[in-house]
């Protein structure tokens, strides 16, 4: 009998331990999470932030985060250097590897930055989306891509020094690189390679102008392909087109179509 006693009281105690346990491990996470932010009042900077909006955060907006950003939706710093995962990623200085369902970035940023819906702002690395990532015109800013911009529907920015890949339209204000848009891009001035799957068009072109269909450049310096028509404005520089209908304004060139 004293033995079966002792057997249910040590049943128990091991029930209420094994209770006890996920208890504690919340416990101690919680602390954790309280004491990463005692180093911002000192230093200026914590390794760690959890977020549920601006005003409920682990630190406050100025501190700087080196480590580890969760914004669940969305969380405010003036700079973050490590990874981020949130719903909505606030603009923020710094580079980071960055998953979000829309990323809004700081005038500094880089990295890596994935989001399955949209990207905003000016990029130093590369830049993915679900749908859309607007920087420039849209927005009314001089922000810029430095690497690759790709978006699934439609990407705008003011400049681009690399590469901006759009799955139906790009949009730029200068492309010193490649700029492809799997229905039309458009240009203010493209050094390097403009390809369109329909038309493509620039004020200025040095380099390649490719499409399907129409190609249209104010100045063209360098070569225009397209199916159906090439229409250059000035051509004085020299240049070549091949298509079926090939128009030049002003200037020579090597016409073949």
């Amino acid at each position: 009998m004293r033995t079966r006693l002792r057997a249910c009281r040590c049943g128990r105690e091991g029930f209420a331990s094994g209770r006890r346990g996920p208890l504690r491990a919340v416990s101690v996470l919680l602390v954790a999470v309280l004491l990463a932010g005692l180093p911002a009042t000192a230093a200026g900077w914590s390794p760690f932030q959890l977020s549920l909006s601006p005003q409920v955060q682990v630190v406050g907006p100025d501190t700087a985060v080196h480590g580890l950003r969760l914004s669940l939706p969305w969380g405010d710093n003036a700079e973050v250097n490590g990874l981020e995962l949130g719903f909505y990623k606030t603009p923020a200085d710094g580079v980071t590897v960055q998953c979000a369902g829309v990323s809004a970035q700081g005038e500094a940023a880089g990295g890596l930055g994935v989001s399955a819906f949209g990207n905003v702002g000016g990029f130093s690395g590369i830049q993915v989306s679900g749908v859309f990532a607007v920087s420039g015109w849209a927005l009314d800013e001089a922000a810029s891509i430095e690497g690759v911009q790709l978006a699934g529907v439609f990407t705008e920015t003011g400049a681009v020094s690399g590469a901006q890949i759009g799955g139906l339209v790009a949009c730029a204000s200068r492309v010193a690189g490649l700029q492809f848009g799997g229905w039309t891009v458009a240009a203010d001035e493209v050094r390097g390679g403009q390809l369109g799957g329909l038309t493509s068009g620039a004020a200025r072109v040095d380099g390649l102008q490719l499409s399907a269909a129409v190609d249209l450049a104010r100045s063209l310096r360098g070569v225009q392909l397209s199916g159906l028509t090439n229409v250059a404005g000035d051509m004085a520089g020299g240049g070549m087109q091949v298509s079926a209908v090939n128009v030049v304004e002003k200037g020579r060139g090597f016409q073949l179509g």
